[in-house]
This record gives structure tokens, C-alpha cells and sequence, in this order.
């Protein structure tokens, strides 16, 4: 594999990240009860961006400077 192709497949990750984020952000909403947890929803706001959008930025990084070299 050379530089181009893992830049496509590091974007390729990212985004699969950035839709499994909408995804579990969707199921957590649903299941989320303010009588029944002690926290706020944006906890889980917070800790699911920690999960796949920090990731999903960082590879996206990696993809534009190895496409770059």
C-alpha cells in the first residue's frame, strides 16, 4: 500500500467513527431517562465525542500529512 492508499483508508475509518457517533448518541438519547440517572445528557455528549470524534479527528490528520509527504 503506498501513502495515497492508506490516506483514503484513514478517511474511510474517520468517517465510519463520525457515523457511529450519530448512531450511539441516537440509542443513548432513546434510552436516557433524567428520572432515573443522577447526570446530565451531556455527559454522554462528552464522553461519546471523547470516543469517536477525538479519533476521528486525529486520523484525519494523519490522512491530509500523509498525503501531503
Amino acid at each position: 500500500m503506498n501513502k495515497q492508499d492508506i490516506s483514503k483508508f484513514l478517511k474511510v475509518i474517520a468517517v465510519i467513527l463520525l457515523i457511529g457517533f450519530i448512531v450511539i448518541m441516537f440509542f443513548d438519547y432513546r434510552n436516557y431517562n433524567p428520572n432515573e440517572t443522577s447526570f446530565p445528557f451531556y455527559t454522554y455528549i462528552i464522553t461519546r465525542s471523547l470516543e469517536f470524534i477525538l479519533p476521528s479527528i486525529i486520523l484525519f490528520i494523519v490522512s491530509i500529512v500523509l498525503k501531503k509527504k
